[in-house]
């Protein structure tokens, strides 16, 4: 394969971007209320930062401020990233939320940003297809995919 547009480019394979992401740093109302405001990256180190099974999210989104990230005890680690956002509501600690997917989270009041620094996430969403796809089924489902991703922002 070969390095292409942010993703993998293999032969005979079509690629089109669903959608990207903005990662965003977020908690619970209890901790963003203590961390109230903190404008400095190394304040919500005072914080365990949750993350799932691939911290590079949190590794790009550090290393912007200029800190080279290195999980630490008190970080918590789950396998998966509902698992994340459900710790980040509980209290457990801030989360790199996923925009526009988590939206709602923020509008809910269920976590609440805790910086206003935002990145473009290194990884974006995409719908792989054979190029040589001519069945009608496969071909509605892209379009249809396409459509719905469109809406959001």
């Amino acid at each position: 394969p070969e390095k292409h547009s942010g993703c993998l480019r293999y032969p005979g394979l079509q690629a089109q971007r669903l959608f990207s992401e903005t990662l965003v740093p977020a908690a619970g109302p209890m901790i963003a209320d203590r961390l109230d405001g903190e404008q400095r990256v190394e304040g919500l180190l005072s914080v365990p930062l949750l993350h799932d099974s691939d911290s590079s999210q949190w590794c790009a989104w550090l290393a912007r401020a200029g800190i080279r990230y290195r999980p630490r005890w008190q970080d918590r680690r789950f396998e998966d990233y509902d698992s994340v956002i459900a710790a980040a509501a509980a209290g457990l600690g801030i989360a790199l939320l996923r925009l526009p997917l988590a939206r709602h989270l923020l509008v809910a009041g269920t976590l609440r940003l805790v910086h206003d620094h935002a990145m473009p996430n290194p990884a974006s969403h995409f719908i792989c297809m054979r190029e040589s796809e001519n069945r009608l089924a496969p071909s509605a489902v892209a379009e249809r995919l396409l459509g719905l991703a469109a809406g959001l922002t």
